[in-house]
């Protein structure tokens, strides 16, 4: 998925907004992390994944 999808799930999971129709059973503020499978994949795209998702992260109470 598209790393902006991945910031929305974090969203979700951390503070219960950017869910869409889902509906967590709680939050996880907590929540500190996310990785990719194949860091090969990311490199090829200029690390788009990491360049997009760790910033959101750091926007996490």
């Amino acid at each position: 998925v598209a790393p902006s999808v991945v910031n929305n799930a974090l969203s979700c999971l951390a503070s219960g907004t950017n869910c869409g129709s889902y509906k967590p059973v709680a939050k996880y503020p907590d929540i500190r992390g996310a990785m990719t499978w194949s860091i090969n994949w990311d490199k090829t795209s200029n690390y788009n994944f990491a360049n997009t998702v760790k910033p959101f992260l750091t926007t996490l109470p």
